[in-house]
């Protein structure tokens, strides 16, 4: 099977109905009270159990939830990751994991990387922010407002939000749809990727959120 293995970065915005952002909000504040915070600060744990926070990224993370995900939910989801498809057989959803993050949690960021595993395909979605906090895919940027996502290939494209601290009660949540993609594994462009912490770190990023 071949595989495109970098796609044109898709942003959409106005994704969910109302009511579909209130399921999904219901979905994960349940979630959150139902279970216990734990630290690992490992890129690539697994754990469905926990609440994961880390400390150096900022942020806590939440896997598993595509088995409490409402299916009418997922399968729209599905239905648009179908479009982006290129491949021979239909996209399989292998996890929909909640990420938070927020000054209380350590220091917020995401600096340009891959994605390690088999990902073909993920979809970012911003459920939630206090303040703007640009998504960056091969150099490209993306403002990304509440109820949007971008989609991308995570283990091909080099990618990484806007270098800026975060200050009390700022936050932004995310939900990332996974999708497998049958041969893909890690591949590194080393000139995209130096690119990247170029851009990363001279970009100058204003508290009022202007781009300059």
């Amino acid at each position: 099977m071949v595989y495109n293995y970098r796609m044109t970065p898709k942003l959409v915005e106005d994704f969910f109905t109302k009511e579909e952002i209130e399921e999904i909000k219901a979905v994960i504040a349940s979630q959150l009270s139902s279970k216990s915070m734990v630290n690992n600060e490992d890129q690539n744990f697994v754990d469905q159990n926990n609440i994961v926070q880390q400390d150096h990224t900022g942020r806590i993370v939440m896997q598993g939830l595509q088995h409490v995900m409402p299916k009418h939910i997922i399968t729209k989801m599905n239905r648009f990751a179908l479009t982006l498809w290129e491949y021979n057989v239909a996209p399989e959803l292998v996890g929909i994991t909640y990420n938070n993050w927020n000054k209380k949690y350590g220091h917020p960021t995401l600096p340009p990387h891959y994605d390690k595993g088999s990902i073909g395909l993920l979809i970012d979605y911003q459920i939630d922010s206090t303040t703007n906090w640009d998504l960056w895919v091969d150099g490209e940027r993306f403002s990304m407002p509440d109820n949007s996502v971008v989609a991308f290939v995570p283990t091909r494209q080099v990618h990484w939000r806007t270098h800026r601290p975060f200050e009390d009660g700022e936050e932004v949540s995310l939900l990332f749809f996974e999708y497998s993609g049958e041969g893909i594994s890690q591949k590194i462009d080393t000139e995209q990727l130096k690119k990247a912490n170029t851009i990363y770190n001279t970009y100058t990023w204003r508290p009022e959120g202007k781009r300059y």
